[in-house]
């Protein structure tokens, strides 16, 4: 989503989604776009118990041939693993691993 070039011209977050799953949930639209674009300058994504509490997400794009996104690589785990404390170094395994799958399925 975040890599799309219509995400600021249509309302993102339907009415019947605007309830918090937890006080960490982004449920504005303006807010949405704000994540959206940071994800996009960031090149990967996070969810920081915005669904679970505990629970946190990165996650990276992997893209076909011409270069368009057509899925993701993600790790997902409880925020109190010793892992996510170099998050840093995770985000690059992440992403390389995306980069490596985008490289040899060349999806499409």
């Amino acid at each position: 989503m975040a890599l799309r070039s219509t995400v600021n011209k249509f309302p993102i977050v339907p009415n019947s989604l605007e309830r918090r799953a937890t006080s960490k949930t982004i449920i504005a639209n303006q807010q949405l776009r704000e994540e959206l674009a940071l994800v996009r300058a960031q090149g990967y994504a996070t969810a920081d118990e915005e669904h679970y509490l505990g629970l946190r997400a990165l996650a990276a794009p992997i893209f076909d041939h011409a270069n368009s996104v057509r899925a993701a690589v993600s790790l997902n785990g409880s925020i109190q693993e010793r892992a996510w404390s170099d998050l840093a170094a995770l985000v690059q395994l992440v992403e390389v691993a995306a980069h490596e799958i985008s490289k040899a399925s060349r999806i499409g």
